[in-house]
């Protein structure tokens, strides 16, 4: 798996697409959060907003576009004649962006900390933080088996990318006082509302349980990827 993770990682320095989404959009959208958070809603909604906007390109989006081009040109069918695992293939070829988006989104994180305040409850935004990794890991995987090229993966995340950053900032702009359970079962939303009140308030039991509604989409993303992800190139 480490050998297939440095292959990628050298892959993606050379490959412009991948690396302006991995690196420029999510930066830049999340400087241009830091600068406008007084007008925005302060550090909890920014910080909520940053755990939505850097997973859902850097994995979500990079780690599509990755896998339709290993598809393609043959890479995946050649990798599944050697011993490595199915999980470790796809893994391999993931983690480096997962990696360099955690990494990302916990920089931001501590930055927001060191010039306002950090969290009550760091373990909360750390499970936040983990969950949402697999969520959007395990959405790349379904979204890479209906895409046919590199090239169409720029259509086929968009619905996704903008529907969970959306309803991310909806929530955490609005706060869930109304619709409630709308507002929590769509993805992104519980994640949002946990970050803004583990920014906010002491944490609590009820915090805990919207951890649920995340780990119930990340059961979703994998299940959809299980019966949509292909390894063979698509016709």
């Amino acid at each position: 798996m480490l050998p297939i993770a440095k292959a990628e990682f050298i892959q993606m320095l050379r490959d412009p697409l991948v690396l302006f989404m991995a690196t420029v959009i999510p930066l830049g959208i999340s400087v241009f959060l830091y600068w406008n958070r007084d007008t925005i809603g302060g550090t909890p909604v920014i910080a909520s907003l940053v755990m939505a906007v850097i997973p859902s390109f850097v994995v979500y989006a990079s780690t599509t576009t990755t896998l339709a081009s290993r598809r393609q040109n043959l890479f995946l069918k050649r990798m599944r004649s050697t011993s490595l695992s199915d999980p470790a293939i796809l893994l391999g070829l993931s983690l480096v962006l997962i990696v360099l988006s955690a990494a990302q989104t916990l920089v931001i994180l501590m930055v927001l900390t060191l010039v306002d305040s950090g969290p009550s409850s760091p373990v909360h935004v750390v499970a936040v933080l983990l969950l949402t990794h697999a969520m959007f890991f395990g959405l790349a995987l379904a979204t890479a088996g209906i895409t046919s090229s590199p090239d169409s993966a720029q259509i086929t995340v968009l619905p996704i990318t903008m529907g969970v950053v959306g309803v991310a900032t909806w929530v955490a702009a609005t706060g869930t006082d109304e619709m409630a359970g709308l507002k929590l079962s769509l993805p992104g939303g519980a994640a949002a509302e946990l970050i803004v009140q583990a920014w906010s308030e002491d944490a609590t039991g009820e915090m805990t349980i919207l951890l649920i509604p995340t780990l119930a989409w990340v059961g979703l993303a994998f299940l959809a990827a299980r019966f949509l992800f292909q390894w063979e190139p698509r016709r």
